[in-house]
Formats: C-alpha cells, structure tokens, sequence
C-alpha cells in the first residue's frame, strides 16, 4: 500500500487481470499493449518517478551553477548570457523532442529510446559541470594555470547548455509517458504523483544543499571529490558541487531506470504516406533539409489541427505563467528588501549591511521551503477528496481517511479548481501591499507560502487535462457517457465498475456512441481537425472493440503547451523590466546564490537559517532598489492571475457544453 490512513493511491483495481488499459491495435507492429511492469500499488510512482530527478537536476544547477560561475570569473552580464539556455531549450528542445518521439519507430517504443540519450546526456553534463576544472587539469597536463582556467570555465558554460537543453528532453518525454500509458480516467492521478515527486525534489534539494557532502558518508570515501590541482585540496565550493552532481545524476539514472522498466511501450509503425515519404530518392541534401524540417511540419500541422478546449488551455497556461514566474523568480528578493527595509526602521545599533542582507535572503529561502511543504501537503490531499481522481470508489459528501484524520470529499471539477486557485494566487498577491507598507516579513512569508496552493494545481491539473483532452482528441472526440474521463471534466461523483464486466460495458458505450459522430460540430473539431483520422478511429474502435488510442499527436501537443508558458515567462519578463525602468530601480541582475551555512549551524540563529538558497535560477536587486518595485511586478501577476481565472471559467463551460452534448446528441443537433 502506497500513502496513509488505510487509502490505496492506485491498487491492484487501476488495471485488473486481462483488463489493464486497453488501447487498439491502430497503426502499432506488436500484439503487446502498452501497459505497466511491477506491483499494482506502485504502477503510477513508478511511471512518474523521474519527475523527482528532474527537480533535483534543476535544484542543483539554480543553487550552485551561479557562484560556481562567478567563482571562475564568469561575469554577472556574462552569466545572464548562459542561463538564458534555459529558456531557450523550454522553446526549442521540448516541442522538436516531442514531435521526433511521436514518429519514432525503435523497438524500444516511442519514449524510451529518447529518454535513454536525453538522460545519458543530462548526467554527462552533471558531471562535467562538477568535475570541468579536474578535466581542464587532466587535459593540460603540462599548461599554466591562467589556460586550465579559461578551459574550466569554458567546460562548465559547456555543462549548463548540456544540462538545459537535455533536461528539458527528459521532461518532454517523462510528461508524454504519462499521457501515453495512462488512460484518460487515470490522468489525473497519474499527474498528480508527478507533482508529488517534484516537490520531493525540491524538498531534497533544499536539505542536501545544506549538507557538508565532502565529508559525509558515502562522499567521504570517494577520493575523486578532493582535486589535486590544489596544495590543500578542491576549495569547499567545488568539492560541494562534485558531491551534488555525483549524487543528482546517480539519482537520475536510478529514477529513470525505473520509469524505463516499469513503462512498456508498444512499437509504433509508420503510416503509408510516411513510408512513401521515405522511400523516395532524394539527394544528401535534401534528405537532410527533410530530416531537419520534419518535426517542424509536424508541429505545425498539429497546431492548425487542435480542437479549441486544448486551445483555451493553452492561454489559461499564458496568463497563468506571467502571474507566477515573478514570485518564483523575485519572491526571494522580494522578501530580502522588505527584510532590509524592516531592519533599516529600527532604532538601535547599526548593523552591518552584509549580515542584514544574508539574513534576508535566508529568510526568502525559508519562504520558498513553506511553499514546497505546501505545495507537497496539497498535491497529497487533493486526489483523495476529489471524487474524479480518488483512485478508490468515493461519493460527494463522504469522508476519507488521510494519514488518520477524515476530510470530506468535494464535487468540483480540475477546470474548477483550477479556476480557483487563480484567484486564491491573485487575492495572495493583493497582500503584497500591507507586507511592503508595514516593512513585515510575516505577511510576506505568509504571501509566499500561501501560493503554494497555486503552485501546486498549477504543475498538476493542466497536464491532467490535457492528458484526457488528448485521449478524447485522438479517439475522434468520444468519451462514452459516465465514463472516468467524463467525471474528470464534470466534477461528477458517480463512480463507474473498473471491473472486466465495466470495462466490457465501456467498450459497448463507444460502440454505440460511434453513430452519432456526425451530430455535434464541437465533438468533431475533437478529432484533430483531419475527418480521415476520425474515420480511422471509427473503424479501428469498432475492430478493436472500443480500446483507446495511441496518442500519436502527444509529444507535439506537450510541446506546443510548454510554448504557451515559456512564452507568458517572456512576456512578464519584459513587463518587469520595464517596471524596474520606469520606478528608477535597476534591473535585476543575475547574482550568486549565498554561501551555504557551515555545518553545526544553530536551527534557531537567524543570522544563519539552515536552509541553503532556493533552488532555482535567483535575481538580486540593488540594496537601495525600492522592494516595492518587486511589489509592483507581483500585483501584475494578480491582474493576469485574474484572467486566467475567468479563461479557466470559459473552460469549465466548454468541457460541461461538449460533455452534455455528447450524452444528450439530439440537444447539439
């Protein structure tokens, strides 16, 4: 059993013998369905596991890839130069990566072959990033020190490509075997484990940062991590991050290895045009400018092909990352200035404006910890108390157990909720204004963890829809009425027989369901705009007894999705500098994390806070800059919240027209 208070977080009833999910032969070149290998109870912690090691990837690079930089005498300008690979790679790599996989043929599946190299590649670059000044050593064997220099930082600039553009591969396929082996009524449970182990991640990255790993078991014993190209051994800075990457990228490999062994993907054969398409003569050129323009077609093509509910969650995703990427960039820095403005007001002794400074800065790092544990605590519970994604038989109104307490179930949809924790994240941001007018950091530190609610539907529920808005899509648009992916969209509490006698019932509802295609336009723009394909899925439906879909579209979606946020990052991003200009405030600047505390320090000192810094990508202001300048930046955020909230509203609409539509078919015509 897998969590607490008696409750199965996905048992032996997901996939019962002879009944787990089925999926039509389609255009596929094996007889073995796509499934999952291992205990019942650990079938989707498995499938999701890898989310975990990503976070710990992104956690080491953001907390120690900039004062390691710095230390090698990287420039702050510079440095703004590297990081922006991460944004970059968000743009590029995730929508190609998707494309390529959802056209690949190797044995191994779709996913899998792309996962193996993205991952291979990702913990190379872990390395090189720990170890670029003992490689530059080893290199220049008998070179001065001033060229072993410039090589080190040139390997580790190096590294930080390597690791943004390849992590960013990894996330595109660990989010598209989900969608992949997950049937549409599992999506959000399946989704919301992925939330889960990302908040694992951060939590562990925050707690292993604030280790001396050079000299804790097992680092200790591993004489790799003291470099040589010192009298007195590798300065404590570099060493830390030899143990941080070592660790991260044997927890990568280890996470992903399971996630590789518990998904078994079926082959994927290509079409009839595709083959033709590669059978053609064509010269080492042109080959090549087809190769290289084929993953862009494709996504063009799925994009002009998208039903509008995918669409819509596309813009919602927009507005929702111009409201939240400042908070988890500045929240840090903003918390810091209120700090210092907080300290500058009291009478007293004159304090030392590099101590005040740390001091607030751990203080923000404490802040982004509560909203983890939040956002760790929310992801826990909302599956239990939804009925559409409690992987148990529950019913509005009844009462669960969670770890030994009773918390009543809620009849509320994902689009709902998510519309909810819209607003709940722009009220949050209205209290900026009393945080910075009484200079109190409680209300700050109240602020900043009070979105962890926000954060966390915010990683969960849109790839939970688009998971089931993808599965409805690619089947020709048809959820058969009282289905799981129904009530995920409703919010309907009934709970439907997930046995084989259900699962024989559910089929004969597509079946029927079938004939009634024609009779709802909304229905039809579900099948991806290509009436052949519905046809097809007609057909293959009815020949493979009403079995699901294989989801050849999902990368290219996932992709396209994470456009939409990256997108919104940019927008904001040029918001903010704007703001900055126009209140006389310098921009923020990329800066180094602070030092992490020496070991033994005291818990309770707030000169010291045993948390090292926030892992993620940080931005300092200017001592004097006016914090609510940051303020400022935040309540945009709260505007753009707000209208995310009412897309997520329009949303809710639009799935409840077309899931009435499809149960009551003469009403649409």
């Amino acid at each position: 059993m897998v969590g607490g208070g008696g409750v199965t977080l996905g048992g032996p009833q997901m996939y019962p013998p002879n009944s787990a999910p089925n999926f039509r032969p389609g255009n596929l070149g094996s007889d073995v369905l796509p499934r999952l290998r291992g205990e019942p109870d650990l079938f989707i912690p498995l499938l999701a596991v890898g989310t975990l090691g990503i976070q710990l990837v992104w956690s080491t690079e953001m907390a120690f890839a900039s004062p390691y930089l710095l230390e090698l005498g990287l420039s702050k300008a510079s440095m703004a130069a590297v990081f922006v690979a991460g944004p970059l790679s968000g743009l590029l790599v995730q929508p190609i990566v998707g494309a390529l996989s959802d056209r690949c043929t190797h044995r191994w599946g779709r996913r899998r072959p792309y996962l193996a190299v993205a991952v291979a590649l990702c913990t190379a670059s872990l390395l090189l990033l720990g170890y670029a000044r003992s490689l530059s050593h080893t290199v220049l064997l008998s070179g001065n020190q001033s060229n072993a220099d410039k090589l080190t930082l040139l390997l580790a600039v190096v590294s930080i490509f390597g690791i943004d553009f390849s992590v960013n591969a990894v996330m595109s396929v660990d989010r598209a075997l989900i969608l992949d082996i997950l049937p549409a009524g599992q999506q959000a449970l399946g989704n919301a484990w992925a939330v889960r182990l990302t908040s694992v991640g951060l939590l562990l990255g925050f707690l292993i940062g604030n280790i001396d790993l050079p000299r804790t078991f097992p680092f200790s014993w591993l004489p790799f991590i003291w470099s040589s190209s010192y009298p007195d051994g590798a300065p404590g800075s570099e060493a830390q991050i030899k143990c941080m990457s070592v660790f991260t990228a044997s927890l990568l490999l280890i996470t992903h290895g399971l996630t590789a062994y518990a998904a078994i993907e079926k082959v994927y054969v290509a079409s009839a045009e595709q083959d033709a398409r590669s059978g053609q003569k064509l010269s080492r050129w042109q080959s090549w400018v087809q190769t290289a323009t084929e993953p862009i077609r494709e996504l063009r093509q799925t994009a002009a092909s998208l039903p509008e509910t995918i669409w819509m969650v596309f813009r919602v995703q927009f507005f929702n990352w111009v409201a939240m990427y400042p908070l988890l960039f500045w929240g840090t820095v903003w918390i810091g200035s209120i700090y210092r403005q907080q300290e500058s007001s009291q009478p007293g002794e004159t304090q030392n404006p590099g101590e005040i400074a740390e001091r607030g800065t751990r203080l923000g790092s404490l802040a982004m910890f509560y909203q983890s544990c939040v956002s760790l605590i929310i992801s826990i519970i909302l599956p239990f108390i939804l009925p559409a994604t409690s992987s148990t038989p529950v019913t509005a109104g009844a009462r669960v157990p969670i770890f030994g307490f009773t918390l009543p179930v809620w009849n509320v949809s994902l689009p709902s909720l998510w519309a909810l924790s819209h607003f709940c994240f722009a009220l949050s941001m209205i209290f900026t204004w009393p945080a910075a007018w009484w200079s109190s950091t409680t209300v700050a530190l109240a602020v900043i963890a009070g979105t962890g609610f926000s954060v966390a539907t915010s990683n969960w529920i849109p790839f939970s829809l688009l998971g089931i808005l993808v599965h409805e899509a690619e089947d020709g648009g048809r959820g058969a009425p009282g289905s799981e992916a129904e009530r995920l969209l409703s919010g309907s509490s009934s709970r439907q027989d997930l046995s084989q006698d259900g699962v024989r019932a559910r089929q004969q509802g597509d079946g029927r369901e079938a004939g009634d295609d024609d009779e709802d336009d909304d229905l039809d723009a579900l099948s991806f705009g290509a009436d052949r394909d519905v046809e097809q899925a007609r057909q293959e439906r009815l020949r493979g007894g009403g079995r699901g879909t294989e989801h050849t579209h999902a990368g290219a979606v996932l992709g396209l999705h994470n456009v939409s946020i990256v997108a919104g990052q940019l927008v904001v991003t040029a918001i903010s500098s704007l703001v900055f200009a126009l209140m006389d405030s310098p921009a923020p600047i990329l800066s180094p994390s602070p030092p992490v505390p020496s070991p033994g320090t005291s818990p309770t000192s707030s000169a010291s806070l045993p948390l090292p810094p926030p892992p993620r990508l940080r931005r300092e202001v200017p001592q004097h800059a006016d914090p609510d300048a940051i303020g400022m930046v935040l309540r945009i955020g709260m505007v753009s919240a707000a209208i995310a909230g009412v897309l997520a509203l329009r949303l809710r609409a639009k799935m409840a027209a077309m899931q009435s539509a499809a149960v009551h078919p003469s009403r649409a015509s």
